[in-house]
């Protein structure tokens, strides 16, 4: 089996922004994930290597956040650390979202119980993306910030089903402008999206969306339970994978071991 890891700039002056701001603020944020995974100080080497950047712009990049406040450097030892303007922001993600451990022994008991493939996943912008995992060959293609979109996954149609209809149509609107299906299927999907929806509310678990066109391969089988909102209001799911012949036939009864282990850690609390 493999586990997977936990989910891990200045104003321009007259308003004028650069074609790459947005992906040099996408690699500050890289920068502070990876200090916060490592709970070390790096230097600028180490960290060019872990995010696989030029050495040259790794060194740029560390410096403009030292000047904006967010690194420290230490000279003794030329390595890098957050510095405390990070604190703030650093508590309050601790206080909204579970911690590791707790979702770590989650996905222990539920893959002990099942021997399946075992997600913890949060909703990001119409996707699901996974942010912990216990994975078995069958379904190696799981990994951490792997994405799938809300509207063909058994993730998403757990969330979905705690949502109102309203919800749904605008999620729906909102896959259609991102692309994540096309306006020529989108009519049908919709009709499909909430015919589940509604088995999904009277079971209290889903499965994989019939006739999404990004489901998974017909030999997997996959399921998940809606978990109470993070402290943001995200949605968050326990999702679970297996072969369809060992997994369907036994779907209520997982689903109910999926309820109990949820309500027993309670990753909302």
């Amino acid at each position: 089996m493999t586990y997977g890891p936990p989910i891990s700039g200045t104003p321009i002056p007259g308003g004028e922004t650069p074609k790459n701001f947005a992906k040099s603020a996408a690699r500050a944020l890289d920068v502070l994930a990876y200090l916060a995974e490592h709970r070390a100080p790096a230097r600028a080497k180490e960290i060019a290597e872990a995010l696989g950047m030029a050495a040259s712009s790794a060194d740029q990049l560390l410096k403009s956040m030292v000047l904006s406040g967010y690194l420290i450097f230490r000279l003794a030892d030329k390595a890098y650390a957050p510095s405390a303007k990070l604190r703030g922001l650093a508590d309050w993600v601790t206080e909204i979202y579970p911690p590791d451990a707790k979702i770590e022994a989650l996905l222990e008991e539920l893959h002990a119980a099942t021997g399946c493939t075992v997600t913890f996943s949060l909703e990001a912008d119409g996707f699901m993306e996974v942010a912990n995992y216990i994975r078995v060959p069958l379904y190696s293609r799981v990994q951490a910030r792997a994405r799938v979109p809300m509207l063909c996954s058994a993730l998403g149609g757990s969330i979905l089903a705690g949502r109102s209809d309203s919800y749904i149509r605008s999620a729906l609107l909102h896959a259609w402008r991102q692309r994540t299906v096309t306006s020529a299927t989108i009519r049908d999907l919709s009709a499909n999206v909430f015919r589940s929806v509604d088995q999904f509310r009277r079971l209290g678990y889903a499965w994989r969306l019939r006739g999404a066109p990004c489901a998974p391969g017909d030999d997997v089988f996959s399921m998940a339970v809606g978990l109470r909102a993070s402290g943001v209001g995200s949605g968050m799911a326990l999702g679970l994978a297996g072969a369809e012949r060992d997994v369907r036939p036994r779907q209520a009864q997982i689903a109910g071991v999926m309820h109990e282990l949820a309500a027993k850690y309670d990753l909302a609390a």
